[in-house]
């Protein structure tokens, strides 16, 4: 008689029968803008006198002096969707023929908006709440075709989750790794 040799076994989180939760360990890298400046192109004169204008408070208008929309908040919304660069370090937007007014003088000029992008890394576990699959007994792989994980709430980092330095951890390995960015409110509270 033949004896069944078992090749997968058939894995079901959803079952009630579960005994256990089951988590899987996670590198969560978040990134964020950390500092941001104006560059123009224009005269010396003209760059004397708008020097010291903060990107916050920087205006920028259409060609009939209508006011566009403040610098920052260009900013913010090329980076909330997805329309500017995220990688880690210095990143620019570039607004060519545009204006802007100081001291009832109106300018045209090319700005370059500067923003740095930073990160940090935090080490954790994922909760899943579904999971389907099988579990090959030889290779000790799971294969599953649907994960649900429970979502990561983004200002419980801090508490929940390990700050890390990527260079010195060690368990690089076969971990889940999720990238989160900050999202930027604009200067008028949108």
């Amino acid at each position: 008689m033949l004896k069944k040799i078992e090749l997968s076994i058939a894995v079901d989180v959803e079952s009630k029968e579960w005994p256990c939760i089951i988590t899987i360990p996670t590198i969560f890298e978040y990134r964020k803008v950390k500092h941001y400046n104006v560059k123009t192109s224009v005269t010396r004169d003209v760059a004397l006198k708008i020097y010291d204008i903060n990107p916050l408070d920087l205006m920028i208008y259409d060609t009939n002096k209508v006011p566009i929309d403040y610098a920052y908040n260009i900013i913010v919304d090329k980076w909330n969707d997805l329309e500017c660069k995220r990688i880690i370090g210095q990143n620019s937007i570039f607004l060519n023929d545009v204006h802007i007014m100081k001291e009832d003088n109106f300018y045209s000029l090319n700005l370059e908006l500067i923003y740095t992008v930073t990160t940090q890394y935090y080490y954790g576990p994922v909760e899943i709440l579904e999971l389907k699959g099988l579990i090959d007994e030889i290779e000790g792989v799971l294969y599953t075709n649907k994960v649900v994980a429970k979502p990561i709430e983004l200002f419980s980092k801090d508490t929940l989750w390990d700050e890390i330095d990527i260079n010195e951890f060690d368990e690089k390995g076969d971990l889940l790794q999720i990238v989160a960015f900050e999202e930027l409110i604009s200067r008028n509270g949108q």
